[in-house]
């Protein structure tokens, strides 16, 4: 029979405890999480660490801690584990939910502001968080700040020399303690991270003279902090105790597109501690307002404040979020300025109260008394393209209504109707064409000067009127109750405005527009198909619309409308046709009667005005009315 040694026996029982424990601390769940364990743990036993007799090891059950310090000053492995954090680093931070592969949905101010400016245009700050990154919480190996206060689930590394000679590992428990072998409990929580290798130096000296202390922190504590409000994923997020407000608004994907980046509240215990502006980091780099966050936080993101856009020759065309007294230089700073060659001396802008009377201009002087208002457009022009000469400047034309992709185009010298009709994607199905509008500002400030002469000239006419002589008291008693018409007529046209409509040469049946060229200023507007036809004038009813019948001529229309009134003029009819074109007649049996009528075509029938002298001199005010292009509409405001 062969005999073991006493020594082989304990070196043989010495590796199946080894392999026993292997195996066990194997099986725990942190040891799936802690890479190295084992290999630390055989070292210890290697080492002797598990023998009493010449170490000063000893473990703490209670803390979860178990470590090695040689008193004579040999360094010993020394092992940590509170159970509370994985040996493992971690960044503590809850991955934001994927986004789904949809954009955003515009805001109804994004689509407003595409369709004047033809493009989409993006609200300042939207590309602040970038697709595909997840995690914002700061890293685990950044630096951390001595005004970090240690908490409860902070990993401390404490690195002892001198007298003793140790490397501990360290979990604050839930009574804000680490328990240091031969030391005891150690109060660390509420600690600045700054303070702390003083504040367990002091501990250990009171055992060990002469030992040096250098403290760190592992692993940090994972915090639960809400996001609330009009933030793209709101919701509770886990990060490290180093994360701030910013990390979390940005882990949430920013604001939503009804969110503010100018109104972002971190709330404490139901008090708002600090109040951020992102465009104090997207415009200056300036973080001095952001605050780290502590668990149970919330920031609250707030709805979107008032909006304006700007674009064309500045730096960063964008949808801005505006605060109250902003003026368009705050605007222009916020757009980074004009870009070079810009025309800085005055910017185009289009108010969303008035935007049916186009954009107009405002000069440098005044760009600090602007101030905002919500849903302002502005337009910043190339001083390049200025100075060019007329035929070879790039042309700005708005085309609104049944359209594809209705907006604000620029066309180069040259282009047409058609051109921007084409730009603007085409015609919807529910299209007009024949009805097109074609707004002209250099026809406007035609039909303005036309206008203002025919006031002139009417108040002349009646003042002559007034000092003729009447033959008899009939005539005078007529003259003077046509005298009180016209004054009437006179207040009326004081209220006409000019629209500016140039007609255009089409027919029912025509597939595009006249190639007639573009002008800067043009606004094309595409309706949809009417169904009715309107009579006005000397009828019973004074203005009616019928529904359109292809059946029907003008006859039959003034015949459904009641037929003529006892002051009918009915050797004057007028038709406008949708496309903007008048066709005049001076006999009830003339081509008009039996005109083929068009939806969206208007038929005015005139009073007869040839009965006494005074009325003579303003027999031809409606024809001259149509003369001058002013449209039904100004038949109607003298009709009334």
């Amino acid at each position: 029979m062969t005999f073991i040694s006493p020594s082989n026996l304990a070196t043989w029982f010495k590796k199946i405890s080894v392999s026993i424990l292997m195996l066990s601390f194997m099986s725990m769940t942190f040891a799936q999480t802690a890479p190295g364990f084992t290999g630390q743990l055989q070292n210890s036993l290697d080492n002797g660490s598990l023998n009493s007799t010449n170490n000063l090891n000893s473990t703490n059950n209670s803390a979860g801690v178990s470590a090695g310090i040689n008193a004579s000053g040999m360094r010993a492995n020394v092992l940590s584990y509170g159970g509370l954090v994985p040996n493992q680093q971690q960044n503590y931070v809850q991955p934001r939910p994927l986004k789904s592969a949809e954009l955003p949905k515009p805001s109804e101010f994004e689509l407003y502001v595409s369709s004047v400016i033809g493009e989409p245009l993006l609200r300042f700050g939207a590309d602040l968080v970038k697709d595909g990154e997840q995690t914002y919480s700061p890293s685990s190996t950044a630096a951390v700040p001595n005004d970090y206060i240690i908490a409860t689930g902070d990993e401390l590394y404490v690195r002892v020399w001198g007298s003793v000679d140790a490397d501990l590992r360290l979990v604050v428990d839930r009574q804000g303690q680490v328990v240091i072998p031969k030391v005891g409990a150690v109060q660390v929580a509420g600690v600045l991270y700054g303070s702390l290798s003083r504040t367990i130096q002091a501990a250990i000296g009171r055992m060990y003279s002469g030992a040096n202390v250098a403290a760190s922190i592992g692993q940090m504590r994972g915090i639960r902090v809400y996001v609330t409000g009009y933030a793209q994923t709101p919701g509770a997020y886990t990060v490290n105790n180093l994360s701030s407000l910013v990390n979390l608004v940005m882990a949430a994907g920013g604001p939503s597109t009804a969110g503010s980046y100018r109104n972002i509240q971190l709330k404490r215990a139901g008090k708002v501690i600090s109040t951020f502006d992102l465009y104090d980091l997207l415009l200056k780099g300036d973080k001095s307002a952001d605050r780290p966050v502590t668990a149970e936080d919330v920031i609250h993101v707030g709805p979107a404040g008032a909006q304006v856009a700007i674009t064309g020759a500045v730096n960063k065309p964008a949808i801005y979020e505006t605060k109250v007294g902003e003026s368009l230089q705050d605007l222009l700073a916020y757009a980074g300025g004009f870009v070079s060659g810009a025309n800085a001396q005055s910017v185009n802008y289009l108010g969303l109260a008035d935007r049916q009377q186009g954009f107009k201009t405002i000069s440098n002087v005044e760009f600090t008394a602007k101030k905002l208002v919500d849903g302002d457009v502005y337009l910043a022009t190339s001083e390049v393209a200025l100075r060019q000469p007329i035929d070879k400047q790039m042309r700005m034309v708005r085309v609104d209504g049944q359209v594809n992709k209705p907006g604000l185009y620029v066309l180069k010298p040259g282009q047409t109707l058609q051109d921007a009709l084409v730009a603007a994607g085409g015609l919807s199905p529910t299209a007009y064409l024949y009805g097109a509008k074609l707004e002209r500002v250099s026809v406007r400030l035609d039909q303005e000067k036309n206008l203002e002469r025919f006031r002139r000239d009417a108040k002349r006419d009646l003042a002559n009127a007034q000092a003729t002589k009447q033959t008899n008291a009939e005539d005078a008693a007529i003259t003077e109750a046509g005298k009180t018409r016209a004054a009437a007529i006179l207040n009326a046209l004081d209220e006409i405005k000019a629209d500016g409509r140039l007609a255009l040469e089409l027919r029912p049946n025509s597939k595009q527009l006249p190639p007639v060229l573009v002008e800067s200023g043009d606004v094309l507007s595409i309706p949809v198909k009417p169904n009715s036809v309107n009579v006005m004038g000397s009828i019973p009813a004074g203005q009616i619309a019928l529904l359109y019948d292809e059946n029907q001529s003008v006859s039959d229309y003034i015949k459904m409308a009641g037929g003529f009134s006892r002051g009918a003029d009915t050797g004057k009819l007028y038709v406008k046709r949708a496309n903007g074109e008048y066709v005049a007649t001076t006999g009830w049996f003339s081509k008009v009667s039996s005109l083929d009528v068009m939806p969206g075509d208007a038929i005015f029938i005139p009073e007869d005005l040839n009965k006494t002298t005074f009325t003579k001199e303003l027999k031809d005010w409606t024809q001259i009315i149509y003369q001058l292009g002013l449209g039904a509409a100004a038949i109607k405001v003298l009709k009334d």
